[in-house]
């Protein structure tokens, strides 16, 4: 790879290209490889660089552009795509986070299937049997016991970032201005969400309401 980039700079090139650069080397070569683009770029060298290594991305640039959707999804420093990405998508990306999803049409759903199907999802990524109780636990007080009464329909969407390792159980649904935890008819549920979670938000946009809890 350095013999690479040497035969481009006899060139004299304005810009240098890389894809993968350091794919497909061991952990010595790649703090190498990357000593010798930190010097190209203090040199003034214009480089753009195709990467998935994201530590690598954030040393090596002074501009990001994450791209998805065919084109440039989002952009902007290393400090606002790496510490406060904007788009659902990159922030997915950045914290590799994995989503769970279930939408509720009725207030007669498949409620077995509902728990399955976040027992199945916290399985498959190694989450640990009590984080999994306490996420099935959370789906049913908040749906079951807070949001269906009042509103019926809504989407339950559990997300898990391994970099973070970070939870997060967030539950939809269309209406007003209406924080349904905070004015719930059943308070033991309530005081059991409160007594469970870390953080508790709700926000409010284009009708749909969402609270969203941290474990």
């Amino acid at each position: 790879m350095r013999v690479a980039i040497a035969r481009c700079l006899a060139m004299s090139p304005e810009v240098i290209l890389f894809d993968e650069p350091t794919s497909a080397l061991d952990p010595t070569m790649v703090s190498e490889v990357i000593a010798v683009m930190r010097n190209l770029a203090k040199s003034g060298m214009t480089m753009l660089v195709v990467t998935h290594e994201m530590d690598f991305a954030r040393d090596v640039s002074n501009r990001v552009f994450y791209m998805d959707e065919g084109g440039i999804y989002e952009e902007g420093s290393p400090s606002q795509i790496f510490d406060n990405p904007k788009k659902i998508k990159t922030q997915a990306f950045i914290h590799n986070i994995r989503s769970f999803n279930y939408e509720i049409l009725s207030r007669d759903f498949d409620y077995v299937q509902m728990l399955g199907g976040i027992e199945n999802f916290c399985f498959s990524h190694a989450i640990e049997k009590s984080i999994a109780n306490k996420l099935q636990l959370m789906a049913e007080e908040l749906i079951i016991n807070i949001v269906m009464p009042k509103f019926g329909a809504c989407t339950l969407i559990l997300n898990f970032s391994e970099k973070l390792g970070a939870y997060e159980l967030s539950v939809s649904y269309n209406g007003e201005n209406f924080d349904a935890l905070e004015n719930a008819e059943d308070d033991l549920s309530a005081v059991m969400v409160r007594k469970t979670a870390k953080t508790i938000r709700h926000e409010y946009a284009e009708g749909k309401n969402t609270i969203k809890v941290q474990l």
